[in-house]
């Protein structure tokens, strides 16, 4: 498949419109951007205003590796925005592109004003890194349009290209000693994207709160939650209000959840959200979830202890009562 926007970087072009580039003629010495390029009726045309043919434009793309005979009218995906991820000096290491339809690529610079389509051993950084290490409190975002959202309210945010599962130790890092403040996406991968990341945080940021955003519509976000009249003073509130993460010893929210269980006695169960629940305050909930995950686990190993002390010992048989209480801790 022919795509159009590789094509226009490897010729250094500049968008001059809606589907419509100007770009050096990959035929002559080109210093004046003579090839016009665009997107007519779903099929690439170019015209070069010093005379080269299309055929010979063609051609040439064609030993760039840049054209394929086979698919000549491939309608292109539009360019609605690049992302620069840079390091701490900031010194550009690649970019996110975005497309409409909604699709991302990352690119990084090939040294000679054109793109490399891969990043393979490039160095990830958080997106807006070099603001990231000024800051003292850092939101934790979904993607860069949530980050530009958070910015122009004056407020220090960032991402990672990739989402949750590509975090790294680098981010991890870049965060150290930071009030990290995260706003999941409100459906199950968000707040799975929330606490994965909280995780990785444990014990390197000064305080992790996840924090659910009010009233905000399926799938929807911070940028989304702003536009239907959100305030950074109404943001700032809830950050004062929320209690962060305890993250010490909580269970790994990553994997698959076991089986439900009986409850030990006198084990109290997490509340569990509910319709009804005045928006529950994550932070709190991922604290409950730590104290009865750690009161079942204690409840367990001195069971477990007990019944290896009793195999040692010349110790009568145990009652059938006793037996079902052991057999409903463990």
């Amino acid at each position: 498949m022919n795509n159009i926007l590789e094509i226009v970087s490897a010729l250094g072009g500049k968008s001059m419109g809606e589907n419509s580039w100007q770009c050096h003629c990959p035929v002559h010495d080109d210093s004046e951007s003579s090839l016009s390029v665009s997107i007519s009726n779903g099929k690439i045309l170019f015209y070069c205003h010093a005379g080269c043919s299309q055929a010979s434009v063609l051609d040439e793309l064609k030993r760039m590796g840049l054209w394929n005979e086979k698919s000549v009218t491939k309608t292109a995906k539009r360019l609605v925005e690049t992302y620069d991820y840079t390091d701490e000096d900031g010194e550009l290491l690649y970019q996110v592109c975005r497309y409409e339809p909604k699709t991302f690529r990352q690119r990084r610079p090939d040294g000679n004003k054109g793109w490399i389509w891969s990043l393979k051993d490039t160095r990830r950084v958080l997106y807006k890194l070099p603001d990231v290490l000024v800051a003292e409190q850092v939101f934790i975002c979904e993607g860069e349009k949530d980050v530009a959202t958070l910015v122009d309210q004056g407020l220090t945010a960032t991402t990672n290209a990739g989402g949750a599962s590509n975090w790294i130790a680098e981010y991890t890092d870049s965060l150290a000693n930071r009030e990290c403040i995260i706003l999941p996406d409100n459906d199950k991968p968000g707040i799975e994207h929330a606490m994965k990341i909280a995780r990785s945080l444990d014990g390197t940021a000064r305080s992790v709160t996840i924090i659910e955003l009010p009233d905000l519509p399926d799938k929807g976000d911070v940028t989304d939650w702003f536009n239907a009249g959100g305030t950074k003073e109404d943001l700032l509130e809830l950050v004062a209000k929320y209690k962060p993460v305890m993250l010490d010893n909580m269970p790994d929210f990553s994997e698959p959840e076991p089986e439900p269980e009986p409850e030990p006695e006198n084990l109290n169960p997490t509340p569990a959200p509910t319709p009804d629940t005045n928006k529950v305050e994550l932070g709190v909930i991922a604290t409950q979830l730590s104290q009865n995950y750690l009161k079942k686990k204690y409840a367990r190993s001195e069971t477990i202890t007990f019944l290896e002390e009793w195999n040692k010992k010349n110790t009568p048989p145990l009652s059938i009562k006793d037996i079902k209480r052991i057999v409903k801790s463990v």
